[in-house]
């Protein structure tokens, strides 16, 4: 990655990044409750690392 992205991240990270991250482990453990919420639980467990760093990640 590059010094930019790195920047961004930080800045990202410092504004947005930990409250989205919070708002993804939040949902990620009520849906974990039930049966049903669990492989939505897992896919916001995923996208935690991805709302604390996005600059330079591809989502696939």
């Amino acid at each position: 990655g590059s010094l930019l992205n790195m920047i961004f991240n930080i800045i990202w990270l410092l504004v947005f990044g930990w409250e989205i991250a919070v708002a993804h482990l939040v949902s990620g453990l009520i849906l974990a409750i039930t049966i049903i919420g669990l492989p939505f639980a897992q896919q916001h467990f995923k996208l935690i690392p991805l709302s604390l760093f996005p600059f330079g990640r591809e989502l696939r």
